[in-house]
């Protein structure tokens, strides 16, 4: 079970965090994103924000099993339904969901080591 499940305010502390990093503008939750993926934090950045950042990047995970089902329906319609255009949108669709994959896996790796490498920003 889930940590969160188990402790409301844990919960609530996770839901004001997400908060916080909507309400930034996207060019300064772009920086952010720069600085995790990096790994050089800014001296002037909110370090609550790069840590909710890389945070966000390594609890993304879940979302490569949601593509790979996704993946998996679009390639059985394909067969389905053969045709020279359903094979080319199919496999339109797994270059853009294997690159998709990728992304996500590796921005994860990138927020976990950034947590790893800077304890004292409060990571876990």
């Amino acid at each position: 079970m889930d940590a969160t499940a188990m402790n409301p305010d844990r919960a609530g502390q996770k839901q004001r965090r997400l908060r916080l990093i909507l309400a930034l503008s996207w060019s300064h939750r772009r920086r952010l994103a720069r600085q995790v993926r990096r790994g050089t934090p800014e001296a002037d950045e909110d370090p609550a924000l790069l840590v909710e950042t890389a945070r966000q990047f390594t609890d993304q995970r879940w979302f490569v099993v949601l593509v790979a089902g996704l993946a998996m329906t679009s390639v059985g319609q394909a067969f389905l339904g053969f045709a020279p255009f359903f094979a080319v949108i199919g496999g339109l669709l797994l270059l853009i969901w294997t690159v998709l994959s990728v992304s996500v896996l590796r921005n994860a790796r990138r927020g976990e080591a950034f947590l790893r490498d800077h304890p004292d920003l409060g990571g876990r």
